[in-house]
C-alpha cells in the first residue's frame, strides 16, 4: 500500500518522472509509447485518484496524446476525469480540448459552452495553434 500523506504520495518523484519520459515521447510522435508511459504514471497515483495534485497533470497529457492521434472516445474519458481533479475545471486548454471533443462528436451546446470558457478564460491565443473551426464555430454562435 502507498504511503499518502495528504495530497502527496512516495511516489511523486516517480510520477513526474514517467510524465516527463512520455513527454519526450510524445515529442517524438512515439505516441503509444508515451501512452503506457502517461498510464503507468496514473497507476502510480494512490485511490481516490482525483484528489492527487499530480492527477491533473497526468490526465490531462495523456487526453493530449489520445486527441492528437485521433481516440476521441479515449479522449473524452480523460479529458472529464482531468476536469475533475485539482484545477481541472479552471484549465483553459482541458476546457478548449473538451470543447474541441464535444464539437467533433456533434455535441454542439456543450461544445459551445466549453469552447467560450476557453476563449473567455485565454483570449484568442488558446486557438492559434489548433484547427480554424473551433474558433469559427465560436465566432458563428456568439460574436467574441
Amino acid at each position: 500500500m502507498q504511503n499518502f500523506n495528504g495530497n502527496h504520495c512516495e511516489n511523486d518523484a516517480q510520477v513526474l518522472a514517467l510524465v516527463e519520459d512520455a513527454n519526450i515521447l510524445a515529442d517524438k510522435k512515439m505516441y503509444q509509447e508515451a501512452i503506457g508511459k502517461y498510464k503507468e504514471a496514473w497507476d502510480l497515483i494512490p485511490e481516490p485518484r482525483n484528489i492527487h495534485p499530480l492527477s491533473t497533470a497526468v490526465m490531462s497529457e495523456l487526453m493530449d496524446v489520445y486527441f492528437l492521434v485521433g481516440h476521441w472516445s479515449y479522449a473524452k474519458e480523460a479529458v472529464e476525469c482531468a476536469i475533475s481533479c485539482p484545477g481541472g475545471c479552471e484549465d483553459s486548454f482541458l476546457r478548449l480540448r473538451y470543447g474541441q471533443i464535444l464539437f467533433d462528436h456533434g455535441e454542439l451546446n456543450e461544445a459551445f459552452k466549453e469552447l467560450k470558457f476557453a476563449y473567455g478564460t485565454a483570449g484568442f491565443d488558446i486557438f492559434r495553434t489548433e484547427d480554424p473551426r473551433y474558433l469559427d464555430f465560436l465566432k458563428a454562435r456568439e460574436r467574441v
